[in-house]
């Protein structure tokens, strides 16, 4: 089974105080792009023909943000950071070209090894792999409930890579 032990080297630096309200608009040019050598988007080959989608460094343990394929059509996301509390609800905002995509998703225990907190959330297939396939930027903030947005990034380049992920999916 292709598997990545996801890392966060980095990942720490994402973290960004905002100062935006949270019942706020979202200052969207705040969300600046990772740019650390060689990351973008790629694939993992599962078991079954299955493939995930992720953002980070090929053959390494370095993953933003993985994306998989939900039987309900729609994208699973996980995103893992240091930071964030263990469980715990969290709002999410993604941007793909004008299309925006107010979430929501829960944090599960602590990885004792890494000291990391994984964050779960699903999306829409529809327009937001559309905007995907296009080449559109994905532009996220992440803020625990009730709080200010605290983190925001952005993926960016060629998401021509992401094919076999959207051919998997169905679309």
């Amino acid at each position: 089974m292709g598997s990545i032990r996801v890392a966060v080297a980095a990942v720490a630096s994402l973290a960004l105080v905002l100062g935006v309200a949270a019942a706020g608009g979202i200052d969207w040019s705040k969300a600046k792009p990772i740019e650390d050598d060689g990351v973008g988007w790629g694939v993992i080959p599962l078991d079954g023909g299955k493939v995930d989608a992720f953002f980070g460094r090929p053959e390494s343990d370095y993953v933003v943000v993985r994306i998989s394929c939900s039987k309900t059509r729609s994208l699973d996301f996980s995103y893992i950071d240091g930071t964030m509390k263990p469980h715990a609800k969290y709002r999410v905002h993604l941007r793909t070209g004008t299309h925006e995509f107010a979430l929501s998703g829960r944090t599960a225990e602590r990885w004792e090894m890494d000291d990391l907190v994984e964050l779960r959330f699903g999306a829409p297939t529809g327009q937001l792999a559309a905007d995907l396939r296009a080449g559109a930027d994905l532009l996220v903030f992440i803020a625990e409930d009730g709080s200010q947005w605290t983190t925001a990034f952005a993926l960016a380049g060629d998401a021509k890579a992401l094919a076999p992920f959207f051919a998997a999916c169905g679309g």
